[in-house]
């Protein structure tokens, strides 16, 4: 008679169970990398897509900006008048504000805000305050203007009577967040 013996039926099952989870991990790791190499593939798009974007917006930014200069800039002794014109040579702007670091002069007349459109002039009126004559008065003055995306520029004239100069441009943080 023979005996059936269950353990070496059980070890063969055993056997073959660990081939077949094997087998599986294989796949799974196969898997899993091509999993990763696509997860590569969409991170490199969503990067080179956010550069894309990036300078598409800087397009747009220098599309629209702005570009202010002084031109002139008159004295007058006896009244004690500076005048400083500027010109935008850019896109449209809106001046919105002027700020004056001076305990020279007082600016008077700014009529703000103000649209200066392409190729158009603003005067700036300032008038000397205190014993001072206007031609050693020192001053400095913030243009704020904006662009038609609403992007906030400061630019900076600093000067003492007639003779002045732009110092400086920068963009600051957009007006609708002021």
């Amino acid at each position: 008679m023979c005996e059936f013996d269950w353990s070496q039926i059980f070890n063969i099952i055993n056997a073959l169970g660990s081939i077949a989870t094997f087998i599986t991990f294989l796949l799974l790791f196969k898997r899993d990398k091509n999993k990763q190499a696509q997860i590569d593939k969409l991170t490199s798009i969503a990067t080179e897509l956010t550069q894309m974007r990036l300078i598409d917006n800087a397009r747009i930014n220098l599309s629209v900006k702005p570009e202010i200069r002084k031109t002139d800039t008159t004295t007058r002794g006896i009244e004690g008048e500076l005048t400083i014109t500027i010109n935008n040579i850019g896109e449209r702007a809106v001046l919105t504000k002027f700020i004056l670091k001076s305990d020279d002069v007082i600016l008077h007349n700014e009529n703000l805000p103000h649209t200066l459109q392409k190729d158009n002039s603003r005067k700036i009126f300032a008038r000397s305050f205190g014993e001072k004559n206007i031609t050693e008065c020192e001053y400095e003055i913030d243009i704020h203007y904006t662009d038609k995306l609403e992007n906030l520029y400061i630019s900076t004239i600093k000067g003492k009577g007639g003779k002045c100069r732009i110092t400086q441009t920068k963009l600051s943080v957009p007006s609708n967040l002021i």
